[in-house]
């Protein structure tokens, strides 16, 4: 069983401290004992929160083996990625390596099948400490076990919205889903429509017209937030009348950064062309 608080998020929470987003109670554990904690927002973790219940989506899983220097122990080190969709955080577990290692194979093997089909969510409990390797606030987890995913939100309103600014992970910097996640919602949500606009492409155009079923399932409206250009502003200098058929050069770099104060360039590609066709290339190593 696992119980949310509808109170999640409301200004009856205190902004000190941390902030309870549900109660667990499990007793079906994947490792440990179980769990009867009061569940904390992700957001609200530090380094002296001690010991402390999460629960979220698990979206990042990696295990190694390791053996301890002072004693010879050999170790099982599961590393996970945990989100609220609120925050994230690191969780790590130390399992001793034994003959049959049945009690890694059930947590991990769980935890791998889940991650691989999508997400698996869980509920775990641990301290909370600063890793010196990570170089950040994790939690050093004891028990974890796996839970229901939390309901789809519903939309509700009688009369539904349309969404006519929408960014896809196609706007560089920006958006972080996909045209498929954001369409699949919306009719999910059943919106009658859906506009796309990302920063200067057109990329997600192809899988939006495929999900909406070529607007059978939605109606997709196909939109660009465009660059306005100073057309007043001279973009060629030092020009000679040349033309496309004419010899130039294309080059790109690679930097450490985007700012040119403070970033610096790590690599320059060019290749030279002439009547359409590239004739040379060239690399720093």
């Amino acid at each position: 069983v696992y119980e949310v608080e509808a109170g999640y998020g409301s200004p009856d929470i205190p902004s000190v401290g941390p902030k309870f987003i549900g109660k667990a109670n499990v007793s079906e554990m994947l490792y440990g004992r179980p769990i009867r904690d009061d569940i904390i927002a992700i957001s609200s973790i530090n380094e002296n929160s001690g010991r402390v219940t999460v629960s979220g989506k698990v979206f990042g899983l990696d295990e190694r083996e390791i053996k301890s220097r002072k004693t010879d122990k050999e170790f099982h080190l599961v590393m996970m990625d945990i989100t609220d969709t609120h925050d994230s955080i690191s969780v790590k577990m130390f399992i001793t390596k034994t003959e049959d290692d049945e009690r890694f194979n059930k947590l991990y093997g769980t935890l791998k099948k889940g991650v691989k089909a999508g997400g698996i969510y869980v509920v775990c409990r641990g301290k909370a400490q600063y890793d010196d390797y990570a170089h950040e606030v994790i939690i050093m987890a004891n028990d974890i076990a796996e839970i229901d995913a939390p309901p789809i939100r519903r939309d509700n309103a009688p009369e539904k919205r349309v969404e006519l600014h929408m960014h896809t992970q196609m706007s560089a910097m920006d958006g972080v889903s996909s045209a498929k996640d954001l369409i699949n919602r919306a009719i999910y949500w059943e919106h009658k429509a859906v506009a796309i606009t990302d920063h200067g492409v057109v990329q997600s155009f192809p899988d939006a017209m495929n999900v909406s079923g070529l607007n059978e399932k939605i109606k997709i409206l196909y939109g660009v937030e465009g660059y306005l250009v100073d057309d007043g502003r001279k973009i060629v200098y030092n020009s000679k009348d040349e033309n496309l058929d004419s010899a130039f050069v294309v080059f790109d770099i690679e930097t450490t950064g985007l700012n040119n104060k403070t970033d610096g360039i790590t690599e320059i590609g060019a290749v030279k062309v002439v009547n359409g066709a590239i004739v040379d290339k060239w690399a720093t190593v």
